[in-house]
């Protein structure tokens, strides 16, 4: 009996541990899309009146109400826009500061995230791995080059896709997905950290 206890207690002080100083983090589930309506005219068609068609972006939720897109998938300060997932809609989310520049913009939603996951943010580690999230797994992609502000991989990308989310092998955020070159297949990321949520107007 004393053999057993003292096992037992050892095991449990290993797994308390563990996830003391390692924490799972579940950054995908705080990914989200976002629509906004612009209205388009038809390459010849100057006489008719413009057509309204949705604009699609990718994002994620930094806190239970704040969303980080890019700068070209938003408009103006006064529009409301649509977040969503498979199973969360916010249909009035309003834009708080954008970055044209660098393409990043931040918008905050009237409701919380209830199922919102803590994040944070990291690096590109050594072994240079970088991860998407794609049809409910992470998919590697390969590096072709990187500086200090950004991070050029190999994969094709399809209009919807900008504003995608980047982790290294930790689940931490490195950068977000800003352009991309169809016709070579090659993603251009910005990369970015906890200062994204002071970006100024530009």
């Amino acid at each position: 009996m004393t053999i057993f206890f003292t096992v037992f207690i050892v095991i449990g002080i290993n797994t308390l541990g563990f996830y003391k100083f390692s924490p799972k983090l579940f950054p995908e589930k705080n990914i989200v899309s976002i629509e906004k309506t612009e209205n388009i005219l038809n390459s010849g068609d100057f006489l008719k009146e413009k057509k309204p068609e949705k604009i699609i972006s990718k994002a994620i939720f930094l806190k239970e109400n704040i969303v980080l897109t890019v700068a070209h998938g938003v408009d103006s300060f006064e529009d409301e826009y649509k977040i969503f997932s498979s199973e969360n809609i916010f249909s009035k989310a309003k834009l708080l500061s954008k970055d044209e520049n660098d393409d990043f913009a931040i918008l905050q939603t009237n409701d919380n995230f209830l199922d919102f996951q803590k994040i944070a943010f990291g690096e590109l580690s050594e072994k240079k791995e970088l991860y998407y999230f794609y049809e409910n797994n992470f998919k590697k992609v390969e590096i072709e080059k990187n500086d200090e502000k950004k991070i050029y991989v190999k994969e094709i990308f399809e209009p919807g896709d900008s504003g995608t989310i980047f982790f290294n092998e930790k689940k931490e955020i490195v950068g977000i997905l800003v352009e991309y070159d169809l016709k070579n297949g090659l993603g251009i990321i910005n990369i970015i950290d906890e200062n994204i949520l002071k970006i100024k107007n530009t």
